[in-house]
């Protein structure tokens, strides 16, 4: 079936002047491959980020994505597909994967599925007169990798998915040397991103006591480039899986550390993509 791109309908409670939480909602049923919202400020396009502080993105009212607008820019950029002034972009479709099976592998099957919202925390204007503009585009179809009964025919029910996760949690990291020490045990980690106000001299990942990176930022940056990605856009430091191009992933269930040098201490952002098979 060909994609379906139309206007989101459903966006409650952008105010004048900014502030507030506004609601993005949006119907059930469908395979999304991208969502799109488009800011403005007084009838200007302007960066999403000066207008939005943060997106979560919730199915059933469990939190599946949640991130700044400013680092969902970033992870945009670093994979090739920058968004201009205005525009903020959520992939489910991967169109950096290197083939059609692999994009459409991580859309996101919303059929017999309660809700589909994301929650705009917004950020209050210079001006309490200034007019707020947020407006969506969507992109999905009606396709299904159904669960057959043994003579063929779809059950009603999907098989398991393969959905992105992006979730993120603040570390004081120290000068020098700090570990962060299982904290993503039995996760199935995509990519790691880190954001902090100086990047990171070197990370080193051990998974289940066999080490599976270690480098510096030069290196590690050199290695993304090789494989087609953006590492400038991410300020602190980027580990990837699927470099391949592929849905990958790297899951420890007995250790996994990240050993980082950091040449001053500072508050990080430790973003995990990571894979469930449903939105459970």
């Amino acid at each position: 079936m060909a994609q379906i791109t139309e206007p989101i309908i459903s966006i409650e409670g952008v105010a004048t002047g900014g502030g507030g939480t506004a609601t993005v909602r949006l119907t059930t049923g469908y395979r999304y491959h991208t969502l799109k919202l488009f800011t403005k400020v007084n009838g200007e396009p302007v960066a999403a980020d000066s207008v939005i502080e943060r997106v979560r993105v919730v199915i059933n009212r469990k939190e599946i994505r949640s991130l700044p607008v400013s680092q969902i820019l970033a992870i945009n950029a670093f994979n090739k597909y920058p968004d201009q002034l205005g525009t903020l972009t959520f992939h489910f479709t991967e169109p950096w994967q290197n083939d059609t099976a692999a994009q459409l592998r991580t859309a996101w099957d919303t059929l017999n599925q309660q809700s589909f919202e994301l929650s705009l925390a917004m950020k209050r204007q210079a001006n309490v007169t200034d007019t707020v503009n947020v407006t969506g585009q969507q992109t999905y179809d009606a396709e299904h990798n159904w669960v057959l009964d043994k003579d063929g025919n779809p059950t009603g029910a999907i098989k398991p998915q393969w959905i992105v996760r992006q979730l993120g949690n603040t570390y004081n990291i120290t000068a020098n040397n700090y570990n962060i020490n299982n904290d993503n045990l039995n996760q199935a980690l995509c990519r790691v991103f880190f954001f902090a106000e100086d990047e990171f001299d070197e990370v080193e990942l051990v998974a289940d006591s066999r080490q599976m990176f270690k480098g510096t930022r030069d290196e590690a940056d050199d290695f993304l480039r090789t494989w087609g990605m953006n590492p400038a856009a991410i300020s602190g430091f980027a580990w990837v899986t699927d470099q391949f191009g592929r849905t990958e992933w790297l899951k420890a269930t007995k250790n996994i550390n990240f050993a980082i040098k950091s040449g001053a201490a500072q508050a990080a952002d430790m973003v995990t993509e990571f894979l469930t098979d449903s939105f459970i």
